[in-house]
Formats: C-alpha cells, sequence, structure tokens
C-alpha cells in the first residue's frame, strides 16, 4: 500500500495543476496581460498622450456653445439704464470669464459711470457747437447735412466706419450700438443723430444709410489704436464707386501731420482745444 500510494502521489499532483490550469484558461480568456518590462523604454506611452479624440473635441465645442447660450437666455444680466441684454458674440467667453480672479474698480465713477458726450467738432475750419455748446443743435451743421457738404459727408463716414462698434437692430426696427469703449459709442451715434447711421456690420462688409441712401462698403483691415500710434485706422472699399479709402481718427499730433491740406484744419483744431481746455 505505501509503495503504491507514494507512485501515484506525482500523478495526483499532476492533475491537480491540469484542473488548475484548465480552470484558470476558461476563466481568463477575455483579459490580455501584457509581460511586465522592468527596463524597457516608455515611448510609446510618450508618443500616445498626446492624442485627443475628435469626439472630445466635438463635446467641449457644443459644451462652451450652450454656456454661451446660457449667457443669452439670463434675464437677469442686463444694464438697467438703457435695457440692453447680454449677447455673447464668441463661445469662449464662458472660459474667459472663468479665468477672472480679481476685479478692480474705484469709487470716482470713472469705470462703474464712463459717459461720453458729443459736444462739438470742426470741419473746413468751421467749428460747430460753439455758441449752444452742442453740436447735434447748431443750425450750421445741420444745413450742411441736409445740403449733402462733402467734406461733412466725409467726416460722418470716418465716424460711423472707423470702430468696432457693432449694430444690434431689434425687433422693432431700432438700432441700438454696441461698443467696447464709450468714446466710439458716443462718436457713431451722433453720426447716426446727423443722418449717417451705420444699419449694419460684420467682419466684412458695412452698410450705412445717410439721407435716405444706402452705402455699401467692404472692410479690409481694421488697424487697432495702439499709445504708440496714437490713432485707429480702417481700409474700406466704397463698392458703388470701387475706390479703396483709409479712414483714420486719433490725436492731432497724430492726425494733423499726415493730413494733405493741414493748415486751416490745423488752426481749427487749435482753436477747438483751447476752448474745451
Amino acid at each position: 500500500m505505501e509503495a503504491s500510494s507514494g507512485k501515484r502521489w506525482p500523478e495526483r499532483k499532476d492533475l491537480a495543476c491540469c484542473m488548475c490550469a484548465s480552470h484558470w484558461r476558461c476563466e481568463a480568456t477575455a483579459t490580455v496581460m501584457l509581460p511586465l518590462s522592468r527596463g524597457g523604454s516608455s515611448a510609446g506611452d510618450e508618443k500616445g498622450s498626446g492624442n485627443i479624440n475628435v469626439s472630445t473635441n466635438v463635446t467641449l465645442d457644443l459644451a462652451k456653445g450652450v454656456y454661451a447660450k446660457f449667457i443669452d437666455w439670463d434675464e437677469q444680466m442686463f444694464d438697467r439704464e438703457t435695457s440692453y441684454i447680454s449677447v455673447s458674440f464668441s463661445t469662449a467667453i464662458s472660459e474667459d470669464l472663468g479665468q477672472v480672479e480679481y476685479i478692480l474698480s474705484d469709487g470716482t465713477g470713472t469705470l462703474t459711470e464712463n459717459r461720453m458726450i458729443f459736444r462739438r467738432c470742426c470741419m473746413s475750419d468751421t467749428l460747430y457747437g460753439e455758441n449752444n455748446g452742442d453740436a447735434l443743435k447748431d443750425a450750421r451743421l445741420l444745413d450742411a447735412v441736409s445740403c449733402n457738404d462733402p467734406d461733412i459727408v466725409k467726416f460722418l463716414t470716418v465716424m460711423a466706419l472707423c470702430s468696432t462698434v457693432v449694430p444690434i437692430k431689434s425687433n422693432g426696427g431700432t438700432i441700438t450700438y454696441q461698443a467696447q469703449s464709450q468714446d466710439e459709442e458716443a462718436l457713431v451715434t451722433a453720426a447716426s443723430k446727423l443722418n449717417m447711421v451705420l444699419v449694419s456690420k460684420d467682419s466684412n462688409t458695412a452698410e450705412i444709410s445717410f439721407n435716405g441712401c444706402k452705402f455699401y462698403y467692404d472692410l479690409l483691415d481694421i488697424l487697432e489704436f495702439t499709445s504708440d500710434r496714437k490713432r485707429m485706422s480702417a481700409v474700406v472699399k466704397d463698392v458703388q464707386s470701387g475706390k479703396i479709402l483709409l479712414l483714420s481718427k486719433g490725436a492731432d499730433e497724430a492726425i494733423l501731420p499726415r493730413c494733405h491740406q493741414a493748415g486751416d484744419g490745423s488752426r481749427c483744431s487749435r482753436s477747438l482745444i483751447l476752448l474745451l481746455s
């Protein structure tokens, strides 16, 4: 018995190992196991770490678009004085707002209530608004506008086009303007009160209405205002005549030296500065 049982023990051990191996093979066939490499390179992992799924990118773009719509739909986000509602022109606005950590403002009202009002202007050696302090009510300027004076038309065209103002038309047909700065909004609004109305504008074209006539322009380029240039310029093409125009506005020391005839205009500009100082 002892001899026979001693011979069968290795057979039983082999049978148990085979049974365990068969069980493991049946249970673990769905799992792929890679050999553990202790000294290998991880170049493959580094190359694959920069890949982004297309579906992930599309999902993020859709999410940012929905966030921007939530800003448009927010009834409590509006200007109480003008009743302007919030309008998001970019889907990245939620990301930009999320990066804001500090808001700095003063208590004098310079940032909280910055109002710019168009009072006086000077064209062709004529100062408007000198008597009553409001150029928009100056009878001489109103007569020149109604007569389509060429200098007045050029001046008002620069006021309406040389800016980053975006007109927004309501369902009732009323046009309001949204601008990055108060001075641009004041100039475009003043031009509209003098019949030079900026009707529509996008990144490529602009439409202007003056004394009942429509004018269309192609916006070729915009040179933003900088402290070095001290001026802003817009390169436009008159669709009616085909002429390409350079419209500029800025500080007098930056504009007057570049004018073709700066003699009379320079004296008028100096007199206006002395009057306002």
